[in-house]
């Protein structure tokens, strides 16, 4: 049978007011996590239409490479969803809500939305909701479907409890960030960096970017294709725990460290900087702090797009830290730092994991 005949795609949009809503949109999910629910009680964005419950299963329309899906499991009164999300919704005793969601998001699905969304005439690859519909469903038992849930089900469960633990150790260190600097006296982040140029030349080092969520990646974990020049002479290069920001969307998140233990490269419209020796960690997270977030917005100029020169970075505000108060912070959120990064290489390889069952389950 045809997806089509097992569920309803694209449940009927609501059309009634509501004092507040919880918006999903489809930057909020990452391959099956949700990153973030936006409270929001007035001017709703266009989208926001689609009312979630339980069970249903997003799966984005626009880049589908990027695998921004959810298989719907949160509490939250008024939960809408984008419509730049194809929604589905189970119709069928016969089919298990979250085997189809392992079914329509596993790689070779992904490949095939991706390789449609190619050829669409859109602003950005998209497809449309034709293309899940005339998906041929499984033929298996219902009781088999229940044993890859319960399977891969358990390894989402332990990926999910890192992600909580990762989560809270968050929490902890963005709490001591603004104890240690509650009443300091100000000065500029100007005071504690410089500003790096170096271009990699004929090295050949991993390919770098910026997402809003403040992460600097390797480009090849979350994108498709190679978006770079064909001659990258002239990219600079990011050293370990050295950072970097685009000027064009510094105002969205997109500035952060990179926590490795090697060098990568970056396109040259970004900056580049470095910290002084011992603050990197204070800086990575004060960063990210309303108050820094703000004054970025705020001196981001641009009629079409906002930009960030590094001149006007480099003047915003920043607390004045002594040694002692940067040694007292090293000394509690060290040990954290490192167990955030052990979670994220287990998280790492359980994702491995999770990919190989999937490719053997759905083969």
């Amino acid at each position: 049978m045809l997806i089509k005949d097992l569920c309803i795609i694209n449940p009927k949009s609501i059309n009634k007011n509501f004092q507040f809503i919880n918006y999903i949109d489809t930057s909020s999910v990452v391959d099956g996590t949700l990153l973030e629910v936006q409270n929001l009680t007035n001017n709703y964005p266009s989208r926001a239409k689609r009312k979630l419950v339980n069970d249903d299963i997003l799966i984005s329309s626009v880049r589908p490479n990027l695998k921004h899906n959810y298989f719907v499991h949160c509490n939250y009164d008024n939960l809408i969803g984008s419509t730049g999300f194809i929604q589905i919704r189970v119709n069928s005793n016969k089919v298990h809500p979250k085997y189809l969601y392992y079914f329509l998001t596993n790689e070779k699905q992904v490949q095939k939305y991706t390789s449609v969304a190619e050829t669409s005439q859109t602003t950005f690859p998209s497809f449309n909701k034709d293309v899940i519909e005339n998906i041929e469903f499984p033929n298996i038992s219902y009781e088999n479907q229940v044993h890859i849930v319960n399977t891969i089900g358990s390894i989402d469960d332990l990926i999910e409890n890192l992600n909580n633990t990762n989560d809270k150790i968050n929490s902890l260190i963005f709490e001591y960030c603004k104890k240690i600097s509650f009443n300091k006296n100000l000065v500029t982040i100007g005071d504690y960096v410089v500003e790096e140029k170096e271009r990699q030349g004929e090295n050949n080092f991993k390919l770098l970017s910026v997402i809003s969520s403040g992460a600097v990646i390797e480009q090849e974990d979350f994108f498709d294709k190679d978006t770079s020049s064909k001659d990258r002479k002239k990219y600079k290069i990011v050293n370990p725990m050295h950072f970097a920001f685009n000027p064009a969307r510094a105002n969205i998140g997109s500035i952060g460290m990179w926590n490795s233990n090697y060098q990568g490269c970056i396109s040259p419209i970004y900056s580049v900087f470095k910290v002084k020796i011992g603050f990197e960690l204070f800086f990575n997270f004060y960063l990210k702090m309303p108050c820094i977030k703000e004054e970025i917005i705020k001196r981001s100029s641009g009629s079409v797009r906002q930009n960030l020169p590094f001149e006007e970075f480099v003047s915003i505000k920043f607390p004045k830290l002594s040694s002692l108060d940067i040694t007292e912070f090293n000394n509690y959120v060290i040990p954290l730092w490192n167990r955030f990064n052990s979670n994220i290489g287990k998280i790492k390889l359980l994702n491995l994991l999770k990919s190989n069952l999937l490719a053997k389950f759905f083969e």
